[in-house]
This record gives structure tokens, sequence and C-alpha cells, in this order.
């Protein structure tokens, strides 16, 4: 083992952890890059072996008593990297990925948010984790540290909202040196100077200090995980105005492999779930369509859907979901899927583009529905959510309790609420019985105005954005959800729809060339009177969960039955 991979590896140690570091050269500057796995906690240290100093670093380093500056910064690179761990030596920052949403990410994507700049939350989530793991690891020798900076300055300098970021640094834990190493490179700029000022007047009156703070006493209150959420919040309040739409900055591996991690699929909706069980408004850092498709997805899995094997089998191809980006470390070249082309913020990729790579598929629908072979087509699945009045925000069974509207907009007990998982519920029983890939999704909606939306995509966006108006149908509308091939179509009212005797007849006639049911939530109306006569199936529901049981057992009952004739019809 080298000495440098012996300096590494002593460092990482002392902290506790047990995976031994990889060390690997590079060339050009800046100097060092270090990355630690999130899910393993390694640490991969990257540096230059032609590293030099200039001859501003040279006297800090003599001033420094530094003996070896290559070995300096690596050990304190090192460091940085297992302090945003769990180890054993300090105060871990911010220790997971949970506590890197909750103390960081939300609360800085709150005020990026509101000023139309929310792309930039992963970089500023970044400086302030980096801002408190400096300020802890620099109780001790820290020479290493400045030097890393100087190098960043030297090779490609400091964007404003870096500079500032620095001058904070240098008040929590830089000396009479580091100052005077690092100064030089700071630009002579009112905003940048307000910035930093306005950030550190903040923490010395929420310190409870007043004054000035000592290295110690900066070092403590950051190092109190309460402290975090606020911290967080002034730090992006104050740089805000240095931070342009899209924020490029110098970052630590590890703001790389964080950035990565909330980027995927399934980490960001365990997280929009997690907020939701813990009575939490939704994600400031997620789209409204995205954050309730989480919570949706989550919950109509714990449905209990029953899916039924058909007499004669075999089996529908299987069906990749949720790509996250190639990493030669993790995945097989054989799992690439080329048909995938992906943006990543990595500069360096296994395929040498910048910022490019293909997709790795992280699940597979694992339950295919086994039919005859040939049969790889099903009628598409129609929706048509009647009733989008105002009354279906109301609670189901009692109108008075709609439940909570913290995170879900219409109440988590409201009729509407249960609409939306009746309607995620058929989707997963769809993927369960592995016809999902052949099934065309089409939503439509009756209120003050008509919609009709194509694919599952469109059909969360429209579900997700209920206008809760009056409940009128509209012809053109009718003719797009009935005038494609025989579907399985069913319907949602809980009241009387405002125009029925003027499409009645319309809609009975052609209702029945489909796999139709209604499903009424409350009393009989003009409607469901005149479906029965017609002989249409018409179910009246007192509950939200008999609403959803009821509705995927029918459209159940409707697939089989298409299965059933198929096959009959193939024999």
């Amino acid at each position: 083992m080298s000495s440098i991979e012996n300096k590494v590896n002593e460092v990482v140690w002392a902290h506790g952890i047990a995976h031994a570091a990889k060390i690997e050269q590079r060339m050009g500057k800046p100097s060092f890059e270090a990355y630690t796995n999130i899910a393993t906690q390694q640490t991969t240290i990257r540096y230059n072996p032609a590293f030099a100093l200039s001859k501003a670093a040279r006297r800090f380093a003599a001033g420094k008593n530094v003996q070896a500056p290559l070995e300096t910064c690596i050990r304190d690179v090192t460091s940085h990297e297992c302090g945003h761990i769990p180890n054993s030596k300090r105060r871990a920052c911010p220790g997971t990925v949970d506590d890197h949403e909750a103390h960081f990410y939300e609360p800085i994507a709150q005020v990026l948010g509101k000023a139309g700049k929310l792309a930039a939350v992963d970089a500023v989530s970044n400086m302030a984790e980096d801002l408190i793991d400096n300020t802890l690891l620099a109780q001790g020798a820290h020479a290493g540290l400045s030097l890393f900076y100087a190098d960043v300055a030297e090779s490609i300098g400091w964007q404003p909202a870096y500079e500032a970021y620095m001058r904070m640094q240098l008040y929590a834990w830089g000396d009479s040196l580091d100052h005077k190493l690092l100064t030089p490179h700071m630009a002579k700029n009112p905003e940048i100077t307000k910035a930093a000022q306005s950030f550190i007047r903040w923490m010395e009156r929420s310190s409870g200090k007043g004054r000035r703070m000592g290295g110690q006493e900066v070092a403590a209150y950051f190092a109190d995980k309460s402290n975090w959420g606020d911290i967080a919040s002034a730090f992006t309040q104050a740089i805000l105005p240095l931070v342009p739409k899209q924020l490029d900055i110098p970052r630590c591996g590890f703001g790389k492999r964080m950035e990565k991690e909330m980027r995927d699929p399934s980490t960001r909706e365990r997280l929009a779930r997690k907020r939701y069980g813990q009575g939490q408004a939704a994600p400031s850092w997620m789209d409204r369509v995205e954050s309730l498709d989480a919570v949706y997805s989550s919950l109509a899995r714990q449905i209990d859907v029953r899916v039924e094997e058909p007499r004669k089998a075999t089996s529908l191809p299987l069906v990749p979901f949720q790509h996250e980006p190639f990493d030669p470390e993790e995945h097989a070249l054989s799992r690439v899927d080329f048909r995938r082309p992906m943006v990543v913020p990595e500069a360096e990729t296994p395929f040498g583009i910048p910022g490019f790579s293909f997709g790795v598929p992280r699940h597979y629908i694992e339950k295919p529905m086994m039919v005859k072979k040939g049969m790889t087509s099903f009628p598409e699945f129609k929706c048509g959510y009647l009733d989008c009045s105002g009354s279906m925000r109301e609670g189901i069974p009692n109108p008075e309790e709609r439940g909570s509207t913290i995170f879900i907009p219409w109440g988590d007990q409201s009729k509407y609420h249960y609409t939306c998982r009746t309607w995620y519920g058929i989707v997963e029983y769809l993927a369960r019985q592995g016809i999902l890939p052949n099934v065309h999704i089409t939503l439509g909606v009756f209120s003050s105005s008509s919609a009709v939306r194509h694919g599952l995509e469109e059909a969360k966006q429209q579900l997700f954005s209920p206008q809760f108006g009056i409940t009128a149908m509209d012809r053109e509308a009718m003719d797009e959800l009935f005038g494609s091939g025989k579907s399985v179509f069913f319907t949602v009212s809980d009241g009387d729809i405002g125009n029925w005797s003027d499409v009645k007849k319309e809609f009975i006639a052609r209702a029945n060339g489909h796999y139709y049911f209604h499903i009424q939530l409350g009393p009989h109306t003009r409607m469901t009177e005149d479906l029965k006569r017609a002989g249409l199936p018409v179910y009246t529901v007192k509950s939200g969960t008999d609403f959803e049981q009821l509705a995927i057992d029918l459209t159940s009952r409707a697939y089989q039955s298409y299965i059933d004739q198929s096959l009959e019809l193939r024999r």
C-alpha cells in the first residue's frame, strides 16, 4: 500500500468507517476530487500527482508548518468526505438522505422555489452542508482545506454565490493565515459582502450571542442538528440575490452523489410518502403531480388487489421501468437500455459525452399475465369521472369529515380522494396482472368544462387538476370517449348530472357497446334510475374503501371476461 493510501485510510479508520477508500490519480485542475458512495459508505479520492503550490500557497504552507502539501490536502479532503456520513469522530452532516431532505433540501427549496430558482437546490444544499461539515472539521488542523480552496480559485475561480459562501467559511473557521491566503481571490463586490454579512449577523442573533463568535462557538451552534433547518433557510435567503436560475459551482463528490440520489424516482417517492405519513405538506422540491402521484401510487399498493391467472398461457414480455443512469461500479453493461438516453449532472460519464448517459432499469413488471400466444392487445381502460362538483370534496361517509388538506388538497377522506385512490388501484391491478403496457388508458372529466386525456401520464395530469365546478356532459367529449373500439368504461357521480335529460339516450345507447358500469357515491339519481332501466350495471357505495374495492373487482371481471371470450374464440 502506498504512502498516500496509508494516509487516506488512516483518516477513514480514525472516523470509525470500516470500508477502505479507493485512491486514483487524475490529471488537470482542480487537483482534487472526492466521492462517497452513500450506500456502501466507501470514499474514492482522486488527486493530481503533479499538484504544486503557488507562491502565496507556499508562504501559507510555511506559516502552517506544512511539510507535505499534497498529503495534507488529501488528508483534509478525505476527512471532509467522512464528515458527511455517519462516523464516530464528529457530527455527520447531513448523515443520511432523509436528514439531507428534511434539514436542507426542503427548507432551501422553499426559499428558492418562491424566487423561481428551484434548479439551484442541489448546489445550494451542498454549500450549506459543506459550511457545517468544514466548520466541524476545522476545529483541528485544517491547512489542507485552505489549500484546496486556493487551488479551486486559481484553476476555475469562484462565482459570486460561492464567494459569499467562502466569506462565511472564513468567519466560521478561518485564522489569520487562512484569510491571508484566500482573501486575494475575492472580488470587491458590495453585494457579495452584504450577502455574507447578512448570514453572519443572522447567526450571531439566532445563536443568542449577539456578537462576533469564536470558532468553537460557531462549531457548537452548527453541530446542533435542531438548528440545521433554520441555518439552511437563512443561508439561502442571504445568497439568494447572487444565485442564478442554474447554479454550477465546484462541489464535493458527496454533493454530486446526493443530487443523483435526490433524482432517483424511488427515493423521491419514498420521501414524499414519508412527508404525507408524518402529516407534513407536499415537498417544495416536487411539483403537484409528482408528489400526489407518489402518495397515491403507494396507497394503491396497500389495496387488496386480487390477480387471476387465465386458463391458457404464454407470457407477455417483461416491461422495465424506473430507470437510473448507468454506473459501471454498480451495473453490468448488459443491463443498459440503449433506448433510454438520460441527461446527468456529471461532466465525465462512462460513454465519454459530458452530461449524457443511458438508463438501467431499477425494476421490472415481474408478474406478467399468462395468455394465449398472439394475444397482445386488450380493451382500452376508460374512466369518465362525471362529477367534479364541489360536493366531491365532501367526506365519505361523513360529508363533514373531509380529512387533512395539508398534503392532499381536496382532503384525504373526501370522495375525490377515494376517486383518485380507485383510479390508481385499477392501474395497480393492470400492472400486477401484467397487461398495463398493452392497455391504453383514457380519462374523461365532466364538470364546468369537459376534457379527455389519453395515456397514463396525461391522465394523471388531468386527475390532479379537478375543477370542482358544476356537472354537465359535453357531447364532443362523449364522442371522444365512446368513439373508439370496445373498452372497459366506468363512470362515477355523487349527484345529478345537470344536462342528463339532453344526453341520456345517446349515452345509454353508446354505453351498451362497452364493458360499462356506473358507481354512485350516495343515493340514486335520475341518471342511475335510467341506467338501471336500460339494463346497465349500477352500484351504490357508502364508504371509500367499498368504492375502491368494488371498482377494482368490476374492472378485473371485465378484463377477465374479455380474456375468456378471446381464448374461447381461438380454440
